[in-house]
């Protein structure tokens, strides 16, 4: 994990323990009660630092247009790439169509507007 997603999961995870620090994994793992192993002033050293991130990160993937659809309708198509296979146009009229660029085809297009990420 390179330093930026490091402490753009690192920030999700204290995110998402918005009642302080109960239930997080990084709290109380050090001797000072009032510790957060993943914190400026924490005295664990930092591979295991990025562990309990890496750890927290890959159990709470982040959302995504296309998760969210899938919770709803977990049966609806999906493309062999993975992505579902519904144009953004076909649910969202003032979608701008992107596959008349050159560089933007239908694939990439539903890969863009489905893999962003969402609250």
């Amino acid at each position: 994990m390179d330093a930026v997603k490091f402490i753009k999961e690192r920030n999700r995870m204290c995110k998402s323990f918005c009642d302080g620090c109960k239930g997080c994994p990084a709290s109380n793992v050090c001797e000072d009660d009032l510790c957060c192993a993943v914190g400026q002033e924490s005295t664990l050293d930092a591979t295991a630092q990025i562990a309990i991130v890496e750890e927290w990160s890959a159990a709470h993937p982040r959302k995504t247009r296309q998760s969210v659809f899938l919770e709803q309708w977990p049966n609806a198509k999906v493309f062999v790439d993975g992505v579902l296979d519904f144009c953004p146009q076909e649910l969202d009229s003032r979608y701008p169509c992107q596959s008349t660029d050159v560089e933007m085809r239908c694939q990439s297009c539903r890969r863009k507007f489905w893999m962003q990420e969402v609250e």
